[in-house]
């Protein structure tokens, strides 16, 4: 499998849509939703029905159904007022006041996007690598992974790229040797494996094992698979439909404890802590089965639990309590669907289908982060065919239709820190087009 082919959305057997390449430039959107607060609601479903399209276009979201999204207007982030087109068509102006130094709810001002690496890249981490207290990005790219240590200001310096066996499209972060620093691990999709690189402190890393795994490996998530105490690796398997679990030592080495069949072409995992047990629950996403799986550990090992359908074509997974009542739930980027899907918790680790959103063409990556600063979470998506990235934010009515902030063509990967040190979260995006890379989009509220 070509890594070029896979950032672009191409897997043996399904076709792939040419994507149409704008150039990146800043942009406002404002939600006119009104309200200050914006009461969270989140993932529920536990029915294992997928919601149906609605053919009517004006219909907005609600359970069952996909709405539409607003068309948003963009500036070049010079603080005019951008125009916002509703639902049914009409316009008006939003009193935006981007630049002025004051968050507002649904407000999300960006300045332009400014490429801070020229590699075309499928993975993106963020965390402090040189432990300066500024937040770094580690970008996974087809010959290794790329370290950008962050100067404080929202610009970076690359540090010489770690070459990893072949195509990296995952990583994960965690002091993986007990020494206080941030580790990496990369898998390696291209040659079925993963490599662990221990942080020197400083922004550069020495190469650790790398250890064989399933076929083509898509995804990673770090937990606690039994009762040692120590983290382990879970990694998630694209083309042998399995997931390979990894023991941890302590000491940053890893041997295989179980291989576990999840479902058709697994793209995406995310872990949660349970109260119950110090053991670490697992939710990996099937692409080719459009399905939630969740996976328990007990003294035995994993056991996969019952699916959860979810929107055509899921490609990532975000864990948050987004309603509010304080237990996690979920959401997944469905690619062939270009929409969301929430699936609310239920409290006792499962899910139920709330809703499903609209969110633009060809979703490949969500986060959730608070980009407005009003205390509660976006969902924020990379779309990689509108060569943006749509912000989902939720009042007390529901959820509102996807803002897209304009930013290099394809993006497939994101990362969320405040690069710039003024207190507002900024965004990154890994980019899949030819000549893409990493882009920034500082805040600029």
């Amino acid at each position: 499998m070509d890594y070029h082919d896979v950032l672009g959305g191409l897997r043996q057997g399904w076709v792939g849509v040419p994507l149409a390449l704008l150039l990146a430039f800043g942009g406002c959107a404002d939600d006119g939703g009104g309200s200050g607060s914006s009461e969270e609601s989140g993932p529920s479903s536990e029915s294992g029905t997928v919601a149906t399209t609605t053919d009517d276009p004006s219909t907005s979201a609600s359970n069952g159904t996909y709405g539409t999204a607003g068309t948003i207007g963009t500036d070049s982030s010079s603080g005019t007022t951008p125009t916002v087109t509703s639902l049914d068509g009409s316009t008006g102006d939003t009193m935006i006041a981007c630049g002025n130094g004051e968050q507002a709810p649904g407000e999300f001002c960006f300045e332009p996007a400014q490429t801070v690496l020229s590699t075309p890249a499928g993975a993106l981490i963020t965390a402090d690598f040189n432990d300066d207290g500024v937040p770094d990005l580690a970008a996974g790219t087809e010959d290794g992974v790329s370290i950008l240590v962050g100067l404080g200001d929202g610009t970076f310096a690359s540090e010489p790229e770690l070459a990893a066996a072949s195509g990296v499209l995952a990583l994960a972060v965690a002091d993986l040797d007990a020494d206080g620093r941030a580790d990496l691990v990369s898998a390696n999709a291209n040659a079925n494996s993963i490599t662990v690189w221990f942080s020197a402190g400083d922004g550069t890393f020495v190469e650790g094992a790398t250890v064989a795994v399933g076929t083509f490996p898509r995804a990673l998530a770090l937990g606690h698979t039994d009762d040692d105490g120590l983290l382990d690796l879970v990694v998630v398997n694209e083309t042998s439909d399995d997931v390979t679990i990894l023991g941890g030592f302590g000491d940053g080495t890893f041997a295989e404890v179980q291989t576990l069949l999840v479902g058709t072409a697994p793209a995406a995992i995310t872990s949660a802590s349970r109260p119950e047990t110090p053991l670490t629950s697992l939710l990996v996403v099937n692409f080719g089965s459009d399905s939630v799986i969740p996976l328990q550990a007990d003294e035995t090992g994993f056991m996969a639990g019952a699916a959860v359908a979810v929107g055509g074509g899921p490609r990532a997974i975000a864990m948050a309590d987004l309603n509010g009542d304080q237990v996690p739930d979920i959401a997944t980027a469905d690619e062939s669907a270009n929409g969301v899907t929430i699936l609310a918790g239920v409290g006792d680790g499962s899910f139920v289908l709330e809703q499903q959103l609209v969110a633009g063409d060809a979703p490949r990556d969500l986060l959730t982060s608070d980009l407005d600063g009003d205390g509660q979470a976006e969902l924020v998506v990379a779309l990689q065919g509108d060569n943006a990235i749509g912000v989902l934010r939720r009042d007390d009515d529901g959820w509102l239709p996807a803002q897209n902030i304009p930013t290099a063509p394809q993006p497939v990967a994101l990362a969320a820190a405040d690069f710039n040190g003024d207190g507002a979260i900024d965004l990154a995006a890994a980019t899949a087009a030819s000549d893409g890379g990493v882009v920034v989009l500082l805040s600029d509220p």
